[in-house]
């Protein structure tokens, strides 16, 4: 009869607990991650909630909270199209209201986040001075005649989609700067 070398068994035995070592090591490094991630998509809600109070309360849409400048430009400036084109169909002062707050948004985002503003110097010909004009200004003020004209019903469907085209122009030279 043959007999079991001892020595065998023990290296049976040591490999048996060498693998249950190794296993609950793994299964400690598996908790660990598992509270990584927890408080990992904890604070990245966390985050982007922050994000979204501080846009709600500088007056800008909370569902950009979370994208990237590039993003949130495209999708506040789908926003100002879209409203424009609700506001040639309908022409009411509902319409308006919300191309006017599209806009108001996409500008605030636009000063809020350091995107640069060209300025340009106008010459006036009565006093031989230049006027230094932003075009934040000159969108600020075609808004307003545009806002007039609406609300006074003195204008045409051509002639607010003319205006309508005009302030998304100068929104996209601003952007394109």
């Amino acid at each position: 009869m043959n007999t079991v070398d001892p020595l065998n068994q023990s290296l049976y035995f040591t490999a048996v607990s060498s693998a249950a070592g190794e296993a609950a090591r793994e299964a400690k490094k598996k908790e660990k991650s598992g509270a990584r991630q927890k408080t990992g998509i904890f604070s990245a809600m966390l985050k982007k909630n922050e994000e979204a109070n501080e846009l709600a309360s500088a007056g800008l849409p909370a569902e950009i909270a979370g994208m990237s400048a590039e993003d949130a430009v495209v999708f506040l400036k789908d926003r100002v199209t879209t409203a424009g084109d609700k506001l040639v169909d309908s022409m009411s002062e509902d319409a308006f209201a919300e191309y006017r707050r599209a806009v108001s948004a996409l500008m605030k985002y636009v000063v809020k986040y350091s995107f640069e503003l060209e300025e340009f110097r106008m010459p006036n010909r009565r006093t031989k001075k230049e006027k230094v004009v932003v075009q934040l200004r000159i969108i600020d003020e075609k808004l307003n005649d545009l806002a007039s004209e609406i609300l006074a019903n003195q204008i045409d469907k051509l002639l607010i989609l003319k205006r309508v085209e005009e302030i998304q122009g100068l929104l996209v030279d601003v952007l394109a700067s």
